[in-house]
């Protein structure tokens, strides 16, 4: 966002310097706004997959994960949609040394979202929202045990370098998300960074040409 610019013209009508320096620093920032979403959208990748009929959704999110990714990456859910013959849930009831409600479900249901964060290495936090035959639905930590009915179709995303983590939170009595960055991510900021100063001084220069 920019503050009103205030414009002045000479008595032949050129732009005042004021305003010709504001243009200039409006065009810096728009070019380095269309920079930054260009180089946003390659650090992040996907791939897509589908599990059978008879798969395990849990551990085949997982093997595809580690297969596109590499066992040292993470990635997370984007999307899910499909159908199950049962799972197992453990639904929000949760205090540090008191254990969640377990539940199994054994029926058809459709999957109505699945979220969360996956590493091969160090451990997944998945949720999962299912639909009945009723309509009804009900959700919670996917635990597994959650058997592919018909299909389901997962989207997942995923940087090179970052992989999440899971020390223990003593707060909640669980392992908890960290995020780390790998010496490849944190060398990939340092030349962005290096390159966006160049890339400032170049429109700058540029303006004044």
């Amino acid at each position: 966002g920019y503050s009103t610019v205030r414009v002045e013209t000479q008595n032949n009508g050129a732009v005042s310097p004021c305003f010709s320096v504001s243009l200039r620093l409006h065009r810096v920032h728009a070019a380095l706004s269309w920079k930054s979403r260009v180089l946003t959208a390659m650090e992040s990748r996907a791939f897509a997959f589908r599990l059978r009929p008879g798969e395990d959704l849990k551990s085949g999110v997982i093997a595809h994960v580690q297969e596109n990714c590499g066992s040292d990456s993470s990635a997370w859910i984007v999307t899910c949609v499909g159908s199950l013959t049962r799972c197992t849930i453990r639904l929000a009831n949760a205090e540090a040394g008191k254990p969640n409600d377990v539940i199994e479900l054994d029926g058809r249901y459709e999957i109505l979202s699945l979220v969360g964060t996956v590493s091969p290495s160090t451990g997944s936090h998945l949720h999962i929202s299912l639909g009945d035959k009723d309509g009804a639905v009900i959700g919670g930590h996917l635990m597994g045990d959650a058997t592919v009915f018909t299909t389901a179709e997962v989207v997942c995303g995923y940087s090179p370098g970052i992989q999440f983590t899971r020390p223990f939170d003593p707060r909640t009595g669980y392992p908890e998300l960290d995020v780390e960055m790998g010496n490849q991510h944190g060398r990939w900021m340092r030349d962005l960074t290096v390159a966006s100063i160049f890339f400032s001084l170049g429109c700058l220069i540029a303006t004044k040409l």
